[in-house]
């Protein structure tokens, strides 16, 4: 018999997506200033700068989808979770990872390393509906921050993509956030560092939407990893 599935490493490599991305906004940030010292002495323009700190949140927003499915069908194979508790299925558990990803599919033949799921808010929620006993984790700790999440990932969109699409919905998105008009050229750095409005809707840690939003999906990751009203399993002796 294998060794039973762990959430461990999910977790783990999720947290060092997180630390990445704050280094290299760290790093950024001395040279994201748009004035003239800062575009005529700094080795790095202050543009570039601020592409570099979108595509930290790319990499951030990218690995929560695979944390979130990660831990979901680990979760369905029965595993627990960091606190060691694990949530309650309405169905028997999965036996083996690859049975898992059939039930979350529907595909019998489904490859992770060849098929693609979506793991939105909504349909992340939907499937957590349909296997955990009350959405559980992820129903709490997801419908809480529904709105930044599906913000940050509009916000990543836009990153990845330069589709008359991904354009207009970042321009709602930056437009709500900020209510104001936008600049000419406003990109997804520049709203990123943004100081945090109330309208941002997410837990606040820092002074930019960077930050808070970086917060948000820690917090939300701390959740599911090991919510305290799971079952308890006890240790072994």
């Amino acid at each position: 018999m294998g060794q039973p599935v762990s959430i461990r490493n999910i977790r783990n490599t999720f947290e060092v997506a997180i630390g990445s991305a704050i280094s290299l906004y760290e790093s950024m940030e001395p040279f994201v200033r748009r004035d003239f010292d800062s575009i005529t002495t700094n080795p790095v323009h202050p543009s570039q700068a601020r592409r570099i700190v979108a595509l930290a949140f790319l990499a951030v927003v990218a690995s929560w989808e695979e944390f979130i499915e990660g831990t979901f069908v680990r979760y369905l194979c029965g595993a627990q979770s960091m606190a060691r508790r694990r949530p309650l299925l309405k169905f028997g558990p999965a036996s083996t990872l690859k049975d898992a990803y059939g039930i979350v599919s529907g595909r019998s033949n489904f490859d992770p390393l060849r098929h693609y799921l979506s793991w939105s808010v909504e349909d992340t929620l939907n499937r957590a509906s349909l296997f955990f006993v009350a959405g559980r984790p992820f129903r709490e700790a997801m419908t809480s921050r529904k709105r930044a999440f599906e913000d940050a990932s509009i916000i990543r969109n836009r990153v990845a993509h330069s589709s008359q699409k991904a354009r207009a919905a970042f321009r709602v998105v930056a437009l709500r956030l900020r209510s104001s008009k936008l600049p000419r050229a406003f990109s997804v750095g520049d709203l990123l560092l943004e100081c945090v409005p109330p309208a941002c809707e997410c837990d606040y840690a820092g002074e930019t939407l960077f930050e808070a939003y970086l917060y948000a999906l820690r917090c939300a990751a701390d959740e599911i990893g090991g919510l305290p009203s799971f079952d308890r399993i006890p240790r072994d002796p």
